[in-house]
């Protein structure tokens, strides 16, 4: 039996739900499903299937999978309640096309007493491309480019090393970032923090961490600093 869950946090609605998207398959291809249809992990009401990524698990066999917009899922939904024979005829000429070559960018201000430890802030750069990317992520990125810029018009010097970094490739399983880190490591350089912005061009309210418990609560500490800004939502 299905388990209803409210959740009223937009990104914690949106990740509970978008399992069904990106693991439904493996799970219901063992019960005799021989297709899946998702509705639209949106909130608005259009004409625009919001798609995303699917996983399917080696060795099974793969089942068709496709999202249909929240218009289309609300007429699905009545045509089912409405007609108990009905049936459904899918086609779909989606594919993944071979990998080819993209490029983080990156700008930064250097350090004047610690150059080589770094801060690392910004967004990523592609987008789905039903979407216009305004929110996933160009603001996300602009915010990094920002922190420069004010940091040179009130020339001010910062004691590490700032970098903006606007990361390439984060909707195809976030390669970008893992090509960040891979170059990272092989130069040797240690970051005391990485921060993404990727929820919006809304105020920002706080922060979520990943990470030991050490490192949580050292941000933990950091929160006087922050609140004066309106910044009070910090996850433990």
């Amino acid at each position: 039996m299905a388990q209803w869950i409210q959740l009223y946090k937009t990104f914690s609605a949106y990740g509970a739900a978008v399992s069904q998207r990106s693991s439904g398959e493996p799970q219901t291809g063992p019960h005799g499903a021989k297709a899946i249809i998702v509705r639209s992990m949106t909130q608005g009401l259009d004409d625009i299937p919001h798609t995303d990524s699917l996983r399917y698990k080696a060795g099974v066999k793969a089942l068709p999978a496709m999202a249909i917009s929240t218009k289309d899922a609300n007429l699905l939904s009545q045509l089912l309640k409405d007609q108990a024979d009905l049936r459904i005829y899918m086609e779909n000429y989606a594919e993944m096309l071979p990998e080819t070559q993209s490029y983080n960018v990156i700008g930064q201000l250097n350090g004047t007493f610690l150059p080589n430890e770094y801060i690392a802030v910004g967004g990523h750069l592609d987008s789905w491309d039903v979407g216009e990317g305004a929110h996933d992520d160009g603001s996300g990125y602009l915010q990094g480019i920002e922190v420069l810029k004010i940091f040179k018009l009130l020339n001010i010097k910062p004691k590490r090393t700032i970098r903006a970094v606007m990361w390439m490739n984060e909707e195809n399983g976030g390669k970008g970032g893992k090509a960040y880190a891979d170059m990272s490591k092989g130069r040797n350089e240690y970051h005391i923090a990485a921060i993404k912005s990727d929820r919006g061009g809304f105020v920002p309210r706080g922060f979520t961490s990943i990470g030991s418990a050490k490192l949580k609560q050292q941000l933990l500490k950091w929160k006087t600093l922050f609140e004066p800004y309106g910044l009070h939502d910090f996850d433990r």
